[in-house]
């Protein structure tokens, strides 16, 4: 390696002794050999790079936590920059420095080429720890108008998230084996149903929040949409198409557009206000609307 510069043989070091895991700025002192000057230059430039990344909480700078980034990994995520928005140039080259991330799909809006500049963009990351890479990425995503899900394998095998508009970032294999056709899309229906009742209990004993309840009706909403052949539509039309099809609940249709609004001001950070309609009220409309759904299962 004496043709290369000083800064990739210390990065080449990172990788033999640190790779996926979290690195401090003593442990990167030690293992580069350096004064803490020279460390911190090195650091530095491996930040520019992306050969490594910071996943440490931005508002609490006495942890930090860095962490290396794959040569074949970084290699991939150069390839593809130039092509993604920008909140992803952060995320990515961190999802690469965590082990067994298996595949990174693009979902939502940015798909579908429908968003605006309050869009989110929808990641999907499919990983043998879900819970880990969440706990990883928590405090980057914070600060970036990006919302992250992670599955299993298993999971995304038999998951809404292959029958909608997707786009795949990465993949070692393991997301293009998925064979759409094998989804049973009833059993996704059935458990889509279970779920948003759980929920929907919980939420008439004031157990839960407002910005729980409409996630899980929308999925059984969804999931009866793609039952029916409908699958790459905006949440208006899976709304609208729904109620179209469905006459006990046409009666609806303002009590529903009205919570899906404050669903999105709440989760938008927008207002506090989760619309006129009482809990009461809300679960009686949701109550109709599962019942509906579930005549299918």
């Amino acid at each position: 390696m004496s043709g290369f510069p000083l800064w990739f043989k210390l990065y080449s070091k990172l990788v033999e002794s640190h790779i996926y895991k979290d690195v401090t700025f003593d442990d990167v002192q030690r293992v580069l050999g350096l004064s803490t000057s020279h460390a911190k230059q090195v650091i530095r430039r491996l930040l520019k790079l992306r050969l490594v990344v910071n996943r440490s909480d931005p508002t609490d700078k006495r942890f930090t936590f860095y962490r290396v980034v794959p040569l074949a990994l970084w290699s991939k995520y150069w390839e593809m920059k130039d092509e993604l928005a920008k909140p992803l140039w952060d995320i990515l080259p961190l999802l690469f420095s965590i082990e067994d991330v298996h595949g990174i799909l693009l979902l939502g809006s940015y798909v579908r080429r429908d968003f605006d500049e309050k869009s989110d963009i929808d990641v999907l990351v499919v990983s043998d720890n879900p819970e880990r890479v969440l706990d990883l990425t928590y405090h980057t995503c914070l600060n970036l108008p990006i919302d992250l899900h992670a599955c299993t394998p298993n999971e995304f095998k038999n998951s809404l998230y292959l029958l909608v508009q997707h786009v795949i970032l990465y993949d070692d294999g393991t997301c293009k084996e998925t064979d759409v056709f094998q989804v049973d899309v009833i059993k996704l229906l059935h458990d889509a149903v279970e779920g948003a009742q759980k929920v929907l209990n919980l939420y008439k004993d004031g157990l839960v929040q407002f910005d729980r309840i409409f996630p899980a009706i929308y999925e059984s909403i969804l999931v009866d949409a793609i039952f029916h052949g409908s699958t790459n539509e905006l949440k208006t039309k899976v709304l609208e198409k729904f109620l179209a099809e469905h006459a006990s609940v046409r009666n609806l249709r303002g009590d529903l557009f009205r919570l899906m609004a404050a669903y999105e001001n709440l989760t938008k950070g927008r207002g506090g206000e989760v619309g006129p309609l009482n809990r009461e009220k809300e679960v009686e409309i949701y109550s109709k609307i599962l019942s509906e759904v579930s005549k299918h299962v």
